[in-house]
């Protein structure tokens, strides 16, 4: 019996579901036919265990609870603690599965309590490791990191490299939650090395798609691409669905950041079917959000608001407060955009309390930002300024660039309109640096646009023509969504120019002969402007 065992729970390793269930169930068979005597009672309690494992690899909680609970019935009939704590261990991570975490935490902490009486160090650094992922699930990130250490001090001492590769990997995560990218690279790489050393095909997949996500922040969208496509052939590879509905999510954001909606959507559908075919509704909840992005990037505010209400909605029953917190700004935003200040201000406040209480740095910073911009828009520029402030400050102290940057631009807008035009333009120049180092280009467009209009306001009208030209030769379509202003200025300025200077200034900044697009579109009156034409 013991071989047959071992034999199928190398195939339940190696993703044989099916074959493996058949397996165990032929021996459980064989297990019930035989007299009840303790050490049978015994095998049919780990037989009970691996059915639960492999129903819960295939995302059948229910099934698997009821698995893991008769072999516990068993196990703590016969006073078998250290296979008790075992399956206490299993039992946590289905609660932890479903999103519910009180219990998940409970009975890790069940589980903790006999590894650690029994001298259990392997089982206490799982459990120790479980119980830093519950604690980083609700944002809580210096008690992560203490668990993490812990399992990462025995795995080392143990050398457990599979467990050491694990916990590197969430220290990792901990410090790119922490908006600290360098520190995340260092530790993913490190948990890398060993997993593909090991022949870790599974594990080495969640990395890569770490490392895409990291590149993805950074902004380095055809470097996260090629990360996110490397896990995704690798977990197509073992039929690993959870993983393959993570990574096509993934794309979907990779998409949306390059402005193809379509494409975007597309991805987001994908990730959702998977998701909800496996019921991971705290996963679906992050989807939601997105599609509820895709949306408001195309103006469609109710379409909007429905998908983020539905994301909220699971988020709070599944006690995902970080998930909680990321769409309540959402709907600020939403709230902002449709003119109603006090509710966006409402939700931006909910979505702020709850990301300083959970040391949620990296997610506070947008927050301050969107009330930067709540002050802006009622006219409050100190309090604008304050809060922008307050938001460039962590921004910076997380090494965060992209969000230094769009903040300083908004902190040049403020100087821009109390007439302090030096110390704008600084603001501007600054966030001009870093958005194209970072190569992000809508952001780039923007901050060129805001630069003609200052140059404007100083009487220098070319050289607004020229900050409106590097603006909208960004993209080779006029107008185009990221420009903002800059092809309505272009046509204003070049009305009061003329053609030919336009001719001459776009030639001088792009090198390049007038495209007759961009001539249509500059000599065309504002009411008779038809669409958007190539470039």
């Amino acid at each position: 019996m013991f071989l047959v065992g071992a034999e199928a729970s190398q195939r339940t390793q190696a993703g044989l579901l099916d074959v493996a269930e058949r397996t165990y169930r032929a021996i459980l068979a064989a297990q019930l036919r035989q007299a009840p005597q303790p050490q049978n009672q015994i095998n049919i309690a780990v037989t009970y265990h691996q059915l639960g494992q492999i129903a819960q690899a295939r995302r059948q909680l229910d099934e698997a609870e009821d698995w893991y609970r008769k072999s516990l019935t068993i196990k703590e009939e016969l006073g078998n603690r250290p296979d008790a704590a075992t399956t206490y261990h299993q039992l946590g991570t289905v609660a932890h599965d479903r999103g519910r975490l009180d219990e998940a935490e409970d009975w890790y902490r069940k589980s903790l309590t006999i590894c650690e009486e029994l001298g259990n160090r392997t089982g206490a650094a799982s459990t120790y490791h479980q119980l830093g992922m519950v604690a980083q699930e609700r944002g809580r990130l210096d008690e992560a990191e203490d668990w993490y250490r812990k399992s990462l001090t025995i795995c080392e001492e143990l050398g457990d490299r599979p467990g050491t590769a694990t916990t590197y990997h969430q220290l990792g995560i901990v410090a790119h939650d922490r908006g600290r990218l360098d520190e995340a690279e260092d530790w993913y790489h490190k948990s890398l090395t060993i997993k593909e050393e090991l022949g870790n095909h599974p594990d080495a997949a969640t990395t890569y798609h770490q490392l895409g996500m990291l590149a993805h922040d950074r902004g380095r969208l055809n470097e996260a691409e090629d990360w996110y496509r490397k896990s995704l052939t690798t977990s197509q590879e073992l039929g690993n669905r959870t993983d393959i509905a993570s990574t096509y999510h993934q794309l979907g954001m990779v998409a949306h950041d390059r402005g193809r909606l379509d494409e975007a959507e597309d991805w987001y559908h994908k990730s959702l079917t998977i998701k909800e075919e496996l019921g991971n509704h705290p996963d679906a909840a992050t989807t939601y959000h997105q599609l509820g992005m895709v949306a408001h990037d195309r103006g469609r505010l109710d379409e909007a608001e429905d998908w983020y209400l539905k994301s909220l909605t699971t988020s709070e029953e599944f006690d995902n407060r970080p998930g909680t917190a990321t769409t309540s700004h959402q709907l600020g935003m939403v709230a902002q955009q449709r003119g109603r200040l006090d509710e966006a201000e409402d939700w931006y406040r909910k979505s702020l309390t709850i990301k300083e209480e959970l040391g949620n740095h990296a997610g506070a910073t947008s927050t301050y930002h969107q009330l930067g911009m709540l002050a802006h828009n009622r006219g409050r520029l100190d309090e604008a300024e304050d809060w922008y402030h307050k938001s460039l400050t962590t921004s910076q102290e997380l090494g965060n660039r992209t969000a230094t940057a769009t903040t300083s631009h908004q902190l040049g807008m403020v100087a821009q309109q109390r007439g302090r035009l030096d110390e704008a333009e600084d603001w501007y120049r600054k966030s001009l640096t870093t958005g194209e180092e970072l190569g992000d280009r809508p952001g780039t467009a923007l901050t060129h646009a805001q630069l003609g209009r200052l140059a404007a306001e100083r009487g220098d009208t070319r050289r607004a023509l020229a900050e409106a030209v590097r603006c909208v030769s960004l993209f080779d379509q006029i107008p185009h969504p990221s420009t903002g202003t800059g092809p309505t200025d272009l046509r204003h300025w070049t009305t009061e120019l003329g053609t030919d200077v336009l001719a001459e200034v776009w030639r001088e900044v792009t090198g390049n002969p007038l495209p007759d697009a961009v001539r249509i579109y500059a000599t065309t009156p504002e009411q008779e402007d038809q669409g958007d034409d190539d470039v």
